[in-house]
């Protein structure tokens, strides 16, 4: 008895970030709940699996030099895809008729595309226990302009091959209200229930400061953005406020840490390599570990986080978590997050708007202050909550 749990993609990404972090995350947590077993789609044998020891080394993400399994040559793949359709051992452990009947549940924590979705057509008959998906957002419905092509060409599919889960969890009550309102747009009466199960953080967090003793501040302020760059989280706005901040005569020094997504993100880390040039204290940190990540959280005075949509805004909630305010727009799934203290935000998060706002802070000590004891005021959900929220939804799709 066991809960399968597909990591197709985190099991053989070496990165860490958004829903690689809600995976690796979350994985411990099923684990303390539930028996749980990790698979895989092949997609080149065309079987699921289970996981070999080097992908089950990244979804556990124990070793901070981890690489993605060896590519397999052409003549592995074919052998093993061709004993497959003969019904003899391909070499993998794939799921069989036991783990298949035995099941509790089959939970997809991750984004698919139409190959796994053909996986999941094959698979899902032979498995009677739930079958749920994890949704994280709308953004290539909503921005499609700030996405990569192929993933905005794929998510109305996407969208569609979610209704052939039993449920559907997202990962805010944002996302619920969008995918609900979407599925109502599109004519779509029949679809899975939809269960809300806001994230966790899953940093271990230093103690809070008492309320007599001063932050630590080091002058000039440091400030930090974590984030992919991509054209969507809207590191450019932040640039150009930072550019005109300076240009006033502002004193700070802004850190970005974040990977790289050409395809949408060369614009911004342009502009960054300008900034630079001329001289300005900007600095950029890729594929930064999880303990540098802790440091920068800990070091900075507050953080930004210029994002135009998000399905959570995990970045936001670490940060407050560490008593450091946050500015961030004030809509969807970013002020769901916010409305509870410890953010200052804006309508939009232009440069225009991010500057006022940066500024006021920067020149306000006792609102930064403020805004620092609403973090510390603040409860967190844990990693814990969303599994046993997930846990509970199954146990309701089975009673239903």
């Amino acid at each position: 008895m066991s809960l399968l749990l597909d990591l197709s993609h985190t099991s053989h990404y070496p990165g860490h970030s958004g829903i690689q972090r809600v995976c690796r995350a979350a994985y411990p947590e099923f684990k303390k709940l539930s028996p749980v077993t990790p698979l895989c789609y092949d997609h080149h044998v065309r079987v699921w699996r289970h996981l070999q020891p080097a992908e089950q080394a990244l979804v556990e993400w124990s070793d901070p030099k981890a690489q993605a399994p060896a590519k397999r040559s052409t003549l592995q793949v074919k052998t093993a895809r061709i004993l497959n359709q003969l019904g003899l051992p391909c070499g993998y452990e794939t799921v069989n008729a036991h783990d298949r009947q035995s099941a509790t549940g089959f939970f997809a924590p991750e984004w698919f595309g139409p190959d796994q979705y053909s996986g999941y057509q094959k698979l899902f008959p032979q498995i009677k226990a739930p079958k749920m998906a994890l949704i994280h957002d709308l953004i290539a419905i909503h921005l499609p302009q700030f996405l990569p092509k192929v993933t905005v060409e794929r998510y109305p599919a996407y969208l569609d091959h979610l209704r052939l889960f039993d449920g559907i969890v997202a990962n805010s009550y944002a996302t619920k209200t969008d995918l609900e309102g979407y599925w109502h747009e599109h004519g779509v009466k029949n679809h899975p229930p939809i269960f809300a199960a806001p994230l966790g953080v899953d940093f271990d967090l230093p103690p809070p400061l008492s309320a007599t003793e001063p932050t630590p501040q080091s002058p000039p302020p440091s400030l930090l953005c974590v984030g992919t760059f991509e054209g969507r989280k809207n590191q450019i706005a932040l640039l150009e406020a930072a550019e005109k901040l300076w240009a006033d005569g502002q004193q700070f020094k802004l850190q970005f840490i974040g990977n790289l997504n050409a395809e949408t993100g060369q614009h911004a880390a342009d502009k960054l390599a300008t900034l630079l040039q001329a001289g300005r204290p900007v600095s950029w940190e890729k594929g930064a570990s999880d303990e540098a990540l802790i440091e920068a959280y800990r070091n900075c005075d507050f953080t930004i986080y210029p994002s135009l949509m998000e399905g959570f805004g995990l970045p936001v909630l670490e940060s407050i978590a560490f008593g450091k305010p946050c500015v961030v727009a004030a809509s969807g799934a970013l002020g769901e997050v916010a409305a509870e203290g410890g953010c200052a935000t804006v309508s939009e998060p232009s440069a225009e708007q991010l500057a006022t706002v940066i500024a006021r802070l920067l020149n306000n000590p006792a609102e930064r202050e403020a805004l620092t004891a609403q973090a510390r005021a603040r409860t967190f959900r844990t990693w814990e909550d969303f599994a046993r929220d997930t846990m509970t939804a199954f146990d309701e799709l089975r009673r239903a």
